[in-house]
């Protein structure tokens, strides 16, 4: 999500993620560290070692708490500042920026269950602890 989502509004405005002023104290490498490699190093880690899903409703119903309260964080530190997190947000009016919430949410809940899909793909099975023949 991070790094699509990023990119994607970056080749379409980047000042609609992060203005160019930043660059003196953000430079480009430091934007593939944070909005690149989380994408790779997470591709990275799902072909290299297995990792257990929970059941669909607990997954989904974690996901969703975690994206809420990253919602409530970016309000209320707008709230405080008067200033958005992302400065997409302020480009948008009311209830364009509730579409764009409600879009980021089905897309990060596409993505949980693409990710999934993908493990069990990629897996097939939940590999088995290999036990020891040896017994004292």
């Amino acid at each position: 999500f991070v790094s699509t989502t990023f990119w994607s509004l970056w080749f379409i405005d980047r000042s609609l993620v992060m203005p160019k002023d930043i660059d003196l104290y953000f430079p480009i490498w430091l934007n593939h560290t944070m909005h690149t490699f989380v994408f790779v190093f997470t591709c990275l880690e799902m072909v290299t070692a297995y990792r257990p899903y929970p059941s669909r409703i607990f997954g989904m119903t974690t996901h969703i708490c975690l994206q809420l309260s990253y919602l409530i964080w970016i309000h209320i530190v707008y709230s405080q500042c008067h200033m958005w997190v992302y400065p997409i947000l302020s480009q948008l009016n009311l209830p364009l920026r509730c579409l764009f919430f409600l879009g980021t949410f089905v897309y990060t809940s596409v993505l949980y269950l693409v990710g999934e899909y993908f493990n069990k793909f990629v897996w097939g099975y939940q590999p088995q602890k290999v036990q020891n023949q040896y017994d004292p």
